[in-house]
């Protein structure tokens, strides 16, 4: 499944990206997810925001689910 990021999320996640030396933005973006749901501490909130025409990024099977669920129980809370 393809999602569009917000641009200052793509700018962020794009800033991530780099600092990691992953080759895609969709990569960068299913490893957040995982931190998210697993509560890693990445402690990314000093790393920079670089500019970028990449805005839709193509989500994994198991987060689409994850993603697809959490919106669920949130709209039941």
């Amino acid at each position: 499944m393809q999602v569009r990021l917000a641009p200052s999320v793509a700018a962020k996640v794009e800033g991530i990206r780099q600092s990691l030396e992953y080759l895609k933005l969709s990569d960068t973006v299913n490893l957040l997810l995982d931190a998210i749901r697993h509560k890693w501490d990445l402690k990314i909130s000093s790393l920079s925001q670089i500019e970028t025409a990449e805005t839709r990024v193509r989500l994994s099977k198991r987060h689409y689910d994850w993603l697809s669920q959490y919106g669920l129980e949130r709209a039941s809370i």
